[in-house]
């Protein structure tokens, strides 16, 4: 239906009918709940800054619905939505590869010193954010900001050195995460 009044207004020059239709795509509620249909038609009537707004929700849905409107957001929409899915996976799997960075010279309270080699937890550590990351990588989508990772079970009795190496691992991997690219 939108789309058919802002063809009308293009085809009757109406500013008023094509400014209303677009802040109609442009509702919060639209670009949430059919954010493929909005980019589709910013992408087919070159309302450029209407498609990167909504591409930063169209890449979070599954990548078998893209299909669906390539008709309509056309090859162009197309290959910039796969290549901003493409720099967020990479960006994302790149991210969880690191391995989990042990900081030798935090001790646990003063006085204390490289407390990754005095520990017996490190290797503990290890494997469970070894598999912690594989659990996320499991399911990771386009949208994903790695929050993910907070949710460790911690039971098992940790020593605070080790719970915060966890935490500053954890912390980098989101604010890195943060900082891929979100839009076209």
């Amino acid at each position: 239906m939108t789309g058919r009044v802002i063809r009308a207004a293009l085809g009757y020059q109406s500013t008023k009918a094509l400014t209303m239709a677009r802040d109609h795509l442009s509702r919060n509620d639209w670009l949430i709940e059919k954010p493929l249909e909005v980019y589709s038609m910013a992408c087919f009537f070159k309302f450029s800054d209407l498609a990167k707004l909504a591409s930063g929700h169209a890449v979070k849905r599954p990548t078998e619905e893209w299909v669906l409107h390539r008709g309509v957001m056309g090859r162009t929409g197309m290959e910039k939505l796969e290549q901003l899915y493409r720099a967020r996976m990479e960006g994302l799997y790149d991210i969880l590869n690191h391995s989990l960075e042990f900081d030798f010279e935090a001790g646990t309270g003063e006085g204390e010193g490289r407390h990754g080699c005095e520990c017996g937890d490190m290797r503990r550590m290890e494997s469970m954010w070894d598999a912690k990351v594989d659990q996320v990588k499991s399911t990771l989508g386009a949208g994903s900001e790695l929050l993910e990772l907070l949710e460790v079970d911690l039971r098992g009795g940790w020593c605070e050195g080790c719970l915060v190496m966890l935490g500053r691992n954890i912390q980098k991997c989101i604010v890195e995460a943060r900082s891929l690219p979100t839009s076209i």
